[in-house]
Order: structure tokens, then C-alpha cells, then sequence
């Protein structure tokens, strides 16, 4: 049963398998995976307000389709009136199934009302209905099976109207159309109504999540932040559909028609009540201008006949042209994958000039290509990246992989001649292919990389069609599509997980899920699958991180399956996109340090050794006899050598690198926490607190076997080298000076600077021997860099590394205030006493109260809502809330490195009025910088706060520009120098090494 789609739905091929059953998590338990066979891991979530007999009618569906039903059922009670109240408790106390109830003591909205519901769940996975839904069969089987083949944290149930005949919803599309005015976005099903057929359904992915039907993975809907509070009613499943589009994850549409919807005429005043709630025009329009402003688009029609149901708008033909035809391989199945064309605008930065993703010619791409003693082939790459993508505005990153001197320098005397923007790294040995590439990976600059073996290169550009590829299909991993040596057999088309039976083993492979056949010149569509070729491959950088990169256990073979495997039970996507513009041309070795690379690629221990730990890792088999054959065909004509085995884990560990912070929990925690967060697959952390370890012989003592020490409070720096130290050692028998030198000889010491103190003649004569035993330094800001660099005698900064703003903590709250006439709320953050209170530095005293007492004798009043830390400390986790409660943030320092606070304050959405510090002119948009004030006086202040008073529009307007703005500082791509600072100091360490007993 396909029914017909509706206009504008596209439906692309998701190739699975029900094999894939058994990769999913739990498919080794006795009641299977995800929901369990009865339930086990399942809560009905049925949320209610002033309908009892709703849940009635619900709670004995149940009872009569589930008798065996072993999971749990909640019933949240949202706001109910005394009586619907009493009337449901005492249904409850006697309903054939187990239930749990909660009640809310007022109500909260669909959005806050689910996510409070969800904050009682108890197992892993949870079934959202609202209360006028009811069962007719038992979905659990189905259910179950259907999301493990998929291989989705997030899916719709199927539900039929009251004529249990006809599809109320019937998987989910986000419907998109564009016209002059805008982008207007709707939901709904992709098929057209139909008499279903429960005999012949099958699973399929859209790109709707309707809230009420949804099967979830609790952990997964809570990192994904829930569904958004500022939606009371209306409009909450497209923003959280949305999202889920942008993460890159799968929404499927599974089980037969087993639910109907069926909300009846109200049956008295509260039921009524209840009715006026969900389809007021003003809380619907709210909704919608909240999610307008939020992403850009229009969703609000005006028509107060329309609200949101499961009616889809129309969109915009695709103009038709001729599709390659599919062929096959067996084993392979295709479920539908609902998307359009339009899809691409839904796509984050789809409003840049140069689009989203990679950019147009590539602004936002990392071409990564690692290598091993085979200059020929990437030379024959980076000609082919100069002949077809010209215009190609990202970087080549070529990474060596532990080739011989002679293939080194072979390959920087070819790269050295190209007119390609090429960074080359070098690494110290053969690595493997997994640490290899997540060591190239490390080094990436971008927000997206393709990934490119050295033997494949180009034959045309591909950039335009990968781009809309990938915005289209909605994912952060993609294949590309290969041909073969001759340039007319495809060699990698689709991706897919074999799994088959042997006895009683499982034995697993990987390959494309069409059979090589010439494409010849038809149009190539977009698809989605299981495998991802490593090799080949198109990936967002952060996803990547998130997933943890390749498994560096893997020297050499299935690092790409391991990988795939973990995407797959993540619930990403998977796409094959792009043209057929690359070839994959493996040649035969045509010297010494060729037939290495291949002896190393086929060895047969090292791929034994790889295969034995993917049986552990994952419980299928992949070292069987069809491998060795394999195998010792690849080998037959190589000269027989010692077995290769994998580097030892002493060679490819990740750099020890000690983050010296002043205390847990202030701003240099924070940023250590980031640093953490967003560089752990490239460096192994700790975070060392000074306000711990209270001492500093103590501190040095702590800091022994690191490769790099970065000390966020350079003064902690300076106490190691001034005599208390010393004096402690000698009280002990020892000379610290020689122990210094000895602990320190193989680190690297890194300091920041984030402020502008210490800047006279005296104080700068005083540091200067923690600034010469550095290996390198760095400064928060481009002023901070220009002081430094003019400084006589003082080395120049190594690099600098403004701080960054966490976007998944600091989000925008509802601005609708902005436009009133209510007295402004202006906020300010900080210690109002750092530098000392007589000098007042922040100008908390001396600038923004007196402005404010200045505009209130002219009858403008603001309110003060200030966080000064000497009166309530607040947590980082109370900050967002803060942000939200003001209309202007206000900063009025005498100086700073960054500041913060102004960062936190534009991801919140919160208009900034400043003095010209740190990197707010860098941070900020050209409406936003007229408030950057011209001098720090009162009077200044008074003038900004005025013009902002008699100009309301102007709030909404530097909302919108900074939460655009801020989208650049983010911490995962504000990290990024940070890897590369300390991979300098490392790398300064071992060719310029200080010396240590100097001091």
C-alpha cells in the first residue's frame, strides 16, 4: 500500500533491510530491542485537560488491544478544573490498567505540559498521545520491528479518523513554499487520504514528528532540549521537527493503523474550555510569531479558520526531468523517504549568501585527504581540485600518514607548485587509518570536510549538486558517489549494511546498494542508507565529533562499518548525493614504498585483529573464510614480509594537556569545560583547580607528565617561579630549580591572557619570566593582540583565542516585550568589585546607575535587573533563564577580554548597549555596533538608552542580527584554535626548547 502523494512530496529511496533488526541496541534481549515485544521498555504517556471520558475511552483500548501489555501508563492531568479532576481520579482507581497518575496544578500549554510529562517518565523509550486518541489493535510487534529496521529514535504512529477507514496521519512532512514575501512553512502528511489496507503497510522516514502518536527515546528527546515553552499551543511539533531535520536524525512512520483520532463535540463547559484553550486565534498567533521570529519563516496565515491540523500547504513542483532507473542488489529494501525540493531553504544558513553547508563554491569546506608513501596519486587529486573546481573557495588539508622521507618529500615538492590552497601535516608514524584520519580531522577549520582516500580524484564539480543534496535530504553525513577506474562503472553507489545469516552466526559486510551498472545521464536524486564510505565521504565536523570519530582500536579495516553501525543506531541519516564527478582509481605499486602501503592495507594480522575486535565490539561475525580468500588474492603478488600489527597505543595516544583554572565553576572553568567538551577526540583533558590544591608547590607537583599546561590565570604561572616554592622544595631536600627543569623538559607551558592588567613599565619588568620560560601565549582579543605585540623585550602572542558562547545553553526566550511600552528591563552581569571597588572598572557605580538615575529625571524609567555576584551568585545553568527576563543588556568596563556576558546576551536574543572592549566590534552586526558607545562616560549611555526608549523597533531589529551574528562564535567553532594553539606549543617545545633553569 503507497497511496498517492501529496503535491510537492518528493519520495527518495531509504534503502534498510529488516536484517537490520539485529544491529539494533537490546536485539540480543529476550524481549528484543528498543520498545520491548510486550511493552517492557514503553510508558503511554496520555496527557489530559477537563475530558475524563477521553482517558476512559483511552485507558480500556488498551485494556481490551493490550492484555499483555507489561510497560507503563501515565496520565498527566494538565490544568483540569476541580470537578474533571475528581471525576478522572476516580475513573483511575478503577481502570483495567496499571496507572500512574500526575496532576498539574495549573495548566501549562502542549509544549511545557509534554515536557513536564516527560520528566515522569521511567523507562527508555515513551508513547505520546493526547487524550482523544484510542486503539483498535496491537501495535507492539510492529512498532518494535519497524523502528529497529529504520533505525530511528523518533517515529509517528499511524492513526486512522473516526470512519476507521481514512489516514488522520500518515507519516509526517514538513511542507516548505517560497514566494516574494517569504518562506512559509506547514506540516502534515505526505499521502493524499485513502482507504487504508492493514495487510500491506510498511515503514517509512518523513520529516514530521506529530506530537501526539510520537514514539520517542526519552534520552534522545532530551537532548534535543524538549519541545519549546514560548509555544503554549500551536506550532510546537513543526519547531521540534525542525530541529530534528537540522540534527540529521530519521523520523519514521511505523506500526499498522492501530490508533484513531477522534475528538468529539465538547460535552459540557470545561470540556468546551479546554476546546477555547487549544484553538484560540491569539495564543495560535502568538505561537506563530514567536517560531517566525525564531527561524525566518511564515507559518501564521492570518485566517482564523486556520489552525494547525493535519491539512498540508501546497508546494511548489519540482520541474521533472529524467531519474536514473534503480537497480537493486539482493537483501536490499526500500522504504520511502518524504522530503522536497523546498527542503533546501529548511536547511541552517540556507539564508547566507553562499547558502548552507559547504557554501556554493565550497566557503564552509575542508577537502581531507591522508596518505601514505604515494605522492603520485595526490598529485593527480589536488591537478585534478585546480582543473574542475577552480572557483573552489575551502581548504585541502593533505594529512601523511608515517610515509618514508622520500615519498615525504616527493609529496611537499608537488603540493609546494599547486595553485590549490593546501595546508600539509605531517605525522610522526603510520598511524592507521581510524587515529589518521581523526588526527586530520582535529585540523580541520571548517564546519564541513569531505573526506577523500588519495586514490580517488575528480572529473567534474560537484559542489552545487552536493550542496542541495545535502540541505534536501536534511543530514550531516553523506556518501559520495564513485566510479570506477574505467570512468563509467559505478564503484560506490548508496550505502549499505549486509547482514546474513550462516547457521547460527550473523556475519556482516558493507557495499552500495545499487549493482554497478553504467548510470549513463539521467538525473541523479538524492538518497538515504546505512553505510557511509570513509573514504568517500561528506561530514558535518561537529556530528562527527559528537559521534566520536573512528575507532583508532581499528588500525586498518571496518573502521568505516564501526562507524556506520554507531550512525545508524544513533538515528542519523545516511546520505548518497552529488553526481558522479569522482573516480576511484586504485593503481598497482609501482615501487618500494608503494608495495608498503599495500602490504600495510591488506595485512593479513592487522585485519584479523580489526575483525576480532569488531566481533566483540558488536557481536556479528566478519572473520570468516570469504575475508581470507579475499584477502590472500589481495596479498598473492606481494613480497612476503613480517606480519603488520596495530601501532601501539603508546604511539597514537592523544596529547595530555592540564587546563589550570583559578576555581570550579567561574569563567575560566567554563571555558575549560568547553574546551573539553569540544577537543576531547584530539586531546586527553584534565582541569586542574588552583582554589583546590591552595598551594603552589602543590601545584607544581600536579603538574607532572603533561604534554601541554595552559593556564588560564597567568599569575598562577608566575607563583611557581617566585621563591615560596622554592623555599617549600628546599624545606623538603630538594632543589626546585633542577626539579622545574627535569618535570618541565618534554612540556609545553602555555599561558592566556584575558584582561588588560599589568600593563606598566614596572608590573610588565616584573613578568617578564613567565613570559620568556612560555613556549608560547595567548590574548582574548585583537586589542589585546595589538598591546602585547607592541611591547618591547615581550615575545609576541602565539595566537589569538577569543572565548566563545555555548548556543545549546544560551538560547533566545520569547522578545515579544520588545515592542511595548512598558518600562525596559536592562540587565548587567559580572563582579562589580573586580579591579577594586574605589576604581569601579565594570562602571556598575560610576556610569550605568547614574545614566539611569539621569534618564529617570526626564521621565524615562528603566528597570534595573541586575547579577552582581557580590550580592546572589548564579549558576551558568541560571544564567539563560536570567538573559531572558531583560530587554537590554548594558556593559560599561573600563576594559575586558571578551566580555561574556555580551555573548551570552546575543544568543539570548538580548540587545547590548557597550563601551568599545574585548571583540564586541568583531562580534557584532553593523545596527547592533551603533550602540557600541563612543566614549565611556555617563552621557553616552544616557544618549544610546534614550534613542532605544523612543525607538522600540529598533530592539527586534538588533535581536534578530545578533542571534545571526552570534551563530560565529559558538564554542565548536571557537575551540578549534585552541587544538591548533597547543599543537603548536608542542611542536615549538620540540624544535625551540626553552631553557627550564633559567628563571
Amino acid at each position: 500500500m503507497s497511496g498517492e502523494w501529496h503535491q510537492g512530496v518528493d519520495a527518495l529511496p531509504y534503502t534498510t533491510s529488516h536484517a537490520h533488526y539485529l544491529l539494533a541496541e537490546g536485539a540480543d534481549r529476550p524481549e528484543g530491542p528498543n520498545i520491548g515485544r510486550q511493552g517492557e521498555h514503553l510508558t503511554i504517556v496520555a496527557i489530559t485537560m477537563n475530558r475524563p471520558p477521553m482517558v476512559h475511552r483511552l485507558l480500556d483500548s488498551i485494556a481490551k488491544h493490550m492484555p499483555h501489555f507489561v510497560g507503563d501508563v501515565l496520565v498527566v492531568d494538565n490544568g483540569s478544573d476541580e470537578a474533571a479532576r475528581l471525576q478522572l481520579a476516580a475513573y483511575l482507581a478503577r481502570a483495567p490498567v496499571n496507572v500512574r497518575y500526575v496532576a498539574m496544578p495549573t495548566s501549562l500549554g502542549v509544549a511545557a505540559g509534554r515536557n513536564a510529562a516527560v520528566r515522569h517518565v521511567r523507562t527508555d523509550w515513551m508513547l505520546m498521545l493526547d487524550d482523544d486518541i484510542y486503539l483498535v489493535s496491537n501495535p507492539l510487534s510492529a512498532m518494535q520491528e519497524d523502528i529497529a529496521t529504520l533505525g530511528c529514535k523518533f517515529a509517528n504512529a499511524k492513526i486512522l479518523n473516526p470512519d476507521l477507514q481514512t489516514p488522520f496521519a500518515w507519516g509526517g512532512h514538513l511542507f516548505v513554499t517560497s514566494d516574494r514575501a517569504g518562506v512559509n512553512l506547514n506540516h502534515g502528511s505526505p499521502h493524499q487520504s485513502a482507504v487504508v489496507d492493514n495487510r500491506a503497510w510498511r515503514p517509512e522516514i518523513g520529516t514530521f514528528l506529530f506530537g501526539t502518536g510520537a514514539v520517542m527515546e526519552r534520552q534522545a528527546f532530551l537532548q534535543m532540549g524538549g519541545f519549546d515553552e514560548q509555544l503554549c499551543v500551536g506550532f510546537e511539533d513543526i519547531d521540534f521537527s525542525l530541529r530534528l531535520f537540522r540534527e540529521g536524525l530519521k523520523v519514521g512512520s511505523i506500526g499498522p493503523f492501530s490508533f484513531v483520532h477522534d475528538d468529539p463535540a465538547p460535552a459540557g463547559a470545561t470540556d468546551g474550555s479546554d476546546r477555547q484553550i487549544r484553538y484560540s486565534e491569539q495564543t495560535i498567533k502568538d505561537a506563530a510569531l514567536h517560531l517566525e521570529e525564531k527561524y525566518g519563516f511564515g507559518v501564521w496565515t492570518g485566517s482564523p479558520d486556520r489552525t494547525p491540523d493535519a491539512r498540508p500547504a501546497t508546494a511548489p513542483e519540482t520541474p521533472a526531468a529524467p531519474v536514473v532507473p534503480h537497480n537493486w542488489h539482493p537483501g536490499v529494501e526500500v522504504v520511502p523517504y518524504t522530503t522536497s525540493h523546498s527542503h533546501f531553504l529548511l536547511a541552517a544558513g540556507a539564508d547566507r549568501p553562499e547558502g548552507p553547508n559547504i557554501g556554493r563554491r565550497g566557503e564552509h569546506l575542508t577537502i581531507v585527504t591522508v596518505t601514505m608513501n604515494r605522492p603520485e596519486v595526490v598529485r593527480r587529486l589536488v591537478e585534478s581540485v585546480a582543473s574542475h573546481i577552480p572557483h573552489f573557495r575551502g581548504e585541502v588539508l593533505i594529512v601523511d600518514n608515517g610515509s618514508d622521507e622520500q615519498s615525504r618529500l616527493s609529496l611537499q615538492a608537488n603540493l609546494s607548485t599547486s595553485p590549490v590552497n593546501i595546508r600539509f601535516l605531517a605525522l610522526p608514524t603510520n598511524l592507521g587509518v581510524a587515529a589518521g584520519r581523526n588526527q586530520a580531522v582535529g585540523h580541520v577549520r571548517t564546519e564541513w570536510m569531505l573526506l577523500l582516500d588519495d586514490d580517488i580524484y575528480l572529473t567534474g564539480d560537484p559542489l552545487a549538486q552536493l550542496q542541495e543534496d545535502v540541505a534536501v535530504l536534511g543530514c550531516r553525513f553523506a556518501s559520495l558517489r564513485l566510479l570506477d577506474a574505467d570512468a563509467k562503472t559505478p564503484f560506490a553507489w548508496g550505502g549499505h549494511l549486509y547482514l546474513t545469516r550462516a547457521g547460527d552466526a550473523v556475519r556482516m559486510g558493507h557495499g552500495s546498494s545499487h549493482r554497478g551498472v553504467d548510470p549513463g545521464a539521467g538525473a541523479l536524486k538524492p538518497e538515504l542508507g546505512t553505510f557511509l564510505f570513509g573514504g568517500a565521504s561528506l561530514m558535518e565536523r561537529a556530528a562527527f565529533e559528537q559521534v566520536g570519530g573512528f575507532d583508532e582500536q581499528l588500525f586498518i579495516g571496518f573502521e568505516d562499518t564501526d562507524f556506520s553501525i554507531r550512525l545508524f543506531q544513533r538515528g542519523m541519516k545516511v546520505g548518497s548525493v552529488g553526481p558522479f564527478a569522482f573516480v576511484h582509481d586504485h593503481p598497482k605499486p609501482i615501487s618500494v614504498s608503494n608495495e608498503s602501503y599495500e602490504r600495510t592495507r591488506y595485512s593479513r594480522q592487522a585485519i584479523k585483529d580489526a575483525a576480532l575486535h569488531m566481533e566483540s565490539k558488536h557481536a556479528v561475525s566478519f572473520w570468516h573464510e570469504g575475508l581470507q580468500r579475499w584477502l590472500d588474492e589481495k596479498n598473492g603478488d606481494l613480497p612476503m614480509k613480517e606480519p603488520l600489527r596495530a601501532v601501539p597505543s603508546e604511539v597514537r595516544r592523544r596529547p595530555k594537556v592540564a587546563l589550570f583554572i583559578d576555581k570550579e565553576g567561574w569563567a575560566y572553568g567554563n571555558l575549560a569545560d568547553q574546551l573539553r567538551r569540544e577537543l576531547s577526540h584530539r586531546f586527553e583533558f584534565t582541569i586542574l583547580s588552583y582554589d583546590a590544591l591552595k598551594d603552589d608547590f602543590r601545584s607544581f607537583l600536579a603538574l607532572e607528565g603533561f604534554d601541554v599546561v595552559y593556564f588560564f590565570w597567568r599569575v598562577i604561572f608566575s607563583h611557581l617561579l617566585r621563591p615560596p616554592a622554592s623555599r617549600r622544595a628546599a624545606t623538603l631536600g630538594l632543589d626546585f630549580r633542577s626539579l622545574y627543569a627535569a618535570q618541565f623538559e618534554r612540556t609545553a607551558l602555555t599561558f592566556g591572557v584575558y584582561d588588560h592588567l599589568f600593563l606598566g613599565p614596572e608590573e610588565l619588568a616584573k613578568n617578564m619570566t613567565f613570559f620568556n620560560q612560555a613556549d608560547l601565549y595567548s590574548v582574548s582579543s585583537r586589542k589585546l593582540f595589538d598591546i602585547y605585540s607592541r611591547i618591547p623585550g615581550c615575545p609576541r602572542p602565539g595566537a589569538e583565542l577569543p572565548d566563545g558562547v555555548d548556543l545549546r545553553l544560551f538560547r533566545p526566550s520569547s522578545r515579544s516585550r520588545l515592542g511595548t511600552t512598558a518600562p525596559l528591563v536592562v540587565g548587567w552581569a559580572g563582579n562589580s568589585a573586580w579591579g577594586g571597588r574605589e576604581l569601579d572598572r565594570k562602571g556598575l557605580h560610576s556610569i550605568i546607575r547614574p545614566a539611569l538615575r539621569e534618564l529617570a529625571k526626564e521621565g524615562i524609567v528603566f528597570k534595573e535587573h541586575f547579577a552582581d555576584i557580590l550580592v546572589f551568585r548564579r549558576t551558568l545553568e541560571e544564567m539563560p533563564g536570567y538573559y531572558g527576563e531583560l530587554d537590554v543588556y548594558l556593559c560599561a568596563s573600563e576594559s575586558e577580554g571578551t566580555p561574556n556576558p555580551v555573548l551570552e546576551a546575543m544568543a539570548s536574543g538580548v540587545p547590548v548597549v557597550t563601551t568599545d572592549v574585548g571583540i564586541v566590534r568583531e562580534a557584532f552586526g553593523p545596527l547592533q555596533a551603533e550602540f557600541v558607545l563612543k566614549e565611556r562616560s555617563v552621557a553616552a549611555l544616557v544618549s544610546a538608552l534614550r534613542r532605544l526608549h523612543h525607538d522600540r523597533s529598533l530592539l527586534s531589529r538588533m535581536s534578530k542580527e545578533n542571534l545571526l551574528r552570534i551563530r560565529a562564535w559558538d564554542w565548536s567553532k571557537r575551540a578549534l584554535p585552541f587544538g591548533d594553539f597547543f599543537d603548536a606549543a608542542m611542536a615549538r617545545r620540540r624544535s625551540h626548547p626553552i631553557d627550564r633553569s633559567s628563571f
